[in-house]
């Protein structure tokens, strides 16, 4: 009878220990796993905020690019109108030099008749 009793502590004794490590086991998988879930999370949060920031990076550098682009044609239509204002002046007083060597000759030819 003392045999079984001790039996039955022994296996009493063995299934509360089964049962705490079971339990311990649960506890333990079950914070690997939120451990596991937070490290993901803020591994795809921070993803996210990689992407995020190299969006807001390109849509900057788009933005520099179109300004100096806009900058560079002003630029360049502000030198191609002085250029033309420069050719047109130019002529004009071609023209205007000529037309007045050819009004001195007919006023010359004029006055020698």
């Amino acid at each position: 009878l003392e045999t079984v009793r001790e039996s039955m502590t022994i296996d009493s004794d063995n299934y509360a220990t089964t049962e705490i490590q079971q339990t311990v086991m649960i506890e333990v998988k079950s914070k690997l796993n939120k451990e596991f879930k937070d490290q993901s999370d803020q591994s795809s949060k921070q993803h996210v905020e990689e992407i995020n920031k190299l969006k807001s990076d390109n849509q900057n550098l788009v933005n520099k690019i179109k300004q100096e682009y806009e900058k560079t044609i002003k630029d360049l239509q502000s030198t191609l109108d002085s250029k033309v204002a420069d050719i047109v002046k130019q002529k004009e007083e071609e023209i205007i030099s000529h037309l007045t060597m050819k009004q001195k000759e007919e006023i010359e030819k004029i006055e020698s008749k």
